[in-house]
């Protein structure tokens, strides 16, 4: 139950991603601003194990026919039919893997236009989503998609302000985390986004876009 609790979260996160990605790119075509356009979120999928009397747990699911069975008998109606063998799965990729930012620490190599992209992306993300969100541990892999190498970024974390969007959400502590340590680069100027620790900063909405960081 936990198991697919823990891998439900980290799909929604990757949605989000996507989500939000397709939201940043949008707001900085609507300015006028080159950023890094080859980075994307990854495609995942999330599964349960078919399982009956006589089919058992995969063995590579860590899981036992009995467990699931004690799991099922100790369901709450907060995780009515949830015991089982669950799977993220996502496309294969290579084992190199790119580091933008850590779970509570954020990125201070700035240096080049996708390291400034990233970093104007984990900003635009707090805007947009209302100071009520923070995206953090951003890492990707490399991809060779239509003769361009694309970063795939994955097993993002998220900080909100209930706290609640999966493991590794530290809520205030980590949204602190990102106000007292975000360095604005020129990019996230020319994005109009406002430095964090603005107090009366005003948030990126879909209905206002333009109008944020005239200040």
């Amino acid at each position: 139950v936990e198991n697919a609790q823990n891998l439900s979260a980290e799909l929604d996160r990757a949605l989000l991603g996507q989500y939000f990605l397709k939201a940043f790119y949008a707001h900085a075509e609507s300015l006028s601003v080159e950023v890094e356009e080859n980075f994307e979120f990854v495609e995942a999928r999330f599964a349960r194990e078919f399982l009956s009397e006589k089919v058992l747990p995969s063995h590579a699911s860590g899981a036992t026919q009995e467990q699931i069975e004690d799991a099922r008998a100790a369901e709450s109606e907060d995780t009515e039919a949830l015991a089982g063998a669950y799977w993220l799965i996502e496309p294969m990729r290579v084992q190199t893997v790119k580091k933008w930012s850590g779970t509570m620490s954020q990125p201070v190599n700035l240096t080049g236009r996708r390291a400034m992209t990233v970093n104007a992306f984990i900003h635009f993300v707090y805007e947009y989503s209302q100071h009520k969100m923070v995206i953090a541990d951003v890492q990707s892999t490399a991809t060779a998609r239509s003769n361009k190498v694309t970063d795939v970024f994955f097993d993002v974390m998220t900080h909100t302000v209930a706290g609640d969007s999966g493991v590794g959400d530290h809520g205030h502590a980590g949204i602190d985390a990102f106000i007292n340590q975000h360095i604005c680069t020129s990019l996230c100027r020319q994005m109009q986004l406002r430095g964090p620790k603005a107090p009366a900063a005003q948030p990126v909405s879909d209905d206002d876009e333009s109008d944020a960081g005239e200040e």
